[in-house]
Parts: C-alpha cells; structure tokens; sequence
C-alpha cells in the first residue's frame, strides 16, 4: 500500500519550515521521479540533500509528526516509482501535473520538469556509465524525454534554440499524453540496465537483454503508454 498522500505533503510544503529549506513540492517529486529511473539504486540520505536550496541546511521542523509526514511522503513517492517501474506499469502523475484548459503547462507541470532535469543532469554520469554505446532505442528514449521537459518549461526556448527537433515534435496535447508513458519507459530501462549491470557482475554478457523475465514489460510487448505498438516502437523508440 502507497505511502503517499498528495494532500498531506502539499500541506507540508505550505510550511514555512519547509517551502524556506527545501524547493518546491512539484520541482522536488519531478527530482524524485529521476533518481527513481537511475540504474543504480540512490538512497534517500543523498537524494534528500538534492532537494534542499542551499544543500546542507537543516529545516527547523515543528514537530515530530511533521517530520514523519513530510519523509514518509517523499520517500513513499520514490518508492511508488520504484515498484512501478520494476513491474513494467505507468506512473500516474499528481492531478495538478497537467495542461490547462488553454494546453499550456500549469506551474505544477513545469517545476515538476525542472525538479527532473535538475535529477537527470546530476544523474547523467550514472547513465553512460550504464548505457551501452550501440543501444541507439535508449539513448533515443532519454533524448525525446528531455527534449519534452524542455518544450513543457519553456516552449519558445526550445522552438528558437531546436527548430529541427521542435518541429518533429506532436503537438503539446500530444506530447502530454505520451509524458506518463515516456516517463515509465525511461524508468523501465534504468531497471534493465541495472539488472544486465547485476549478471555481467555474475557473468560476461555481451549483448543487453531484449527482455527480463521477471518484468511484465519487454521490448517486443505492447507499450504500457497504451498507444497499441509495441514499447520498443513507441515509447522507448
């Protein structure tokens, strides 16, 4: 059962011990929801610090209740990602990550693609680490990924610094109905490598594995983004 309770954790952040030491609700889970896709496991005690303004600064907590909510929550909001992306299922994002009746980003919506890029970015050595060079599909799942963070922060930005890549795009309707999934894709594959990371450690393995057994979702199976292709077609193309 999810330890994550949307409502008490916004509650935590409308409080001035809180929103003063640490970024915003949605910036820090868009943070949380990378470390989730890594393919090494990141414990909370480092990824914690990555939440902070000013990293090293302690929150002067009310009380101990409000401790527990505040790093249950957060904790259990990784650890949902986590088990979703391991069983091969799409995340389903907070309701205020959405477009606006207008298909522009709500402000939930960008800083969540701020907090994930701040995480990818400090995360980024851990993925070439792990990438093999010739697996052009997952390289190409984290580049779409990015380059639709960057279209819901900033839309003019990326139009005017990558016109080639904005015009391949589908329009931002599009774009956000394909996030969840794309999201989910990207977290799948950081579990893939870390499980192709675990047998080469046991064994040499010369070629990534198209499938792992003990996950619902393979390359060759249907995409969980629901589009009817298959996942290595679609989301993860």
């Amino acid at each position: 059962m999810s330890n994550f309770n949307p409502k008490e954790l916004e509650d935590c952040f409308n409080n001035p011990a809180i929103s003063n030491t640490f970024n915003g609700l949605y910036e820090c889970l868009g943070l949380i929801t990378a470390v989730a896709t890594s393919p090494e496991p990141i414990p909370p005690v480092e990824w914690m610090e990555k939440l902070k303004q000013e990293p090293g600064k302690s929150p002067e907590f009310e009380t101990k209740d409000q401790v527990k909510a505040f790093s249950s929550n957060l904790i259990g909001w990784w650890n949902d990602c986590m088990t979703l992306f391991d069983h091969g299922q799409k995340i389903q994002l907070p309701k205020k990550i959405s477009l606006t009746a207008t298909s522009k980003p709500s402000k939930a919506l960008k800083d969540f693609c701020r907090g994930y890029l701040t995480g990818n970015t400090w995360l980024s050595q851990v993925w070439q680490k792990h990438l093999p060079n010739e697996d052009t599909d997952a390289t190409r799942s984290l580049s779409v990924l990015n380059v639709i963070l960057a279209r819901f922060i900033d839309e003019k930005a990326l139009s005017e610094t990558e016109p080639v890549l904005f015009n391949q795009l589908p329009n931002i309707d599009e774009c956000f109905k394909s996030f969840p999934g794309l999201i989910s894709a990207v977290g799948m594959l950081g579990k893939d490598l870390s499980t192709h990371s675990e047998q080469a450690d046991e064994q040499p393995v010369t070629q990534l594995p198209s499938k792992n057994a003990n996950r619902s979702v393979g390359r060759n199976d249907l995409c969980p983004c629901g589009s009817g292709k298959k996942f290595k077609k679609c989301c993860l193309h």
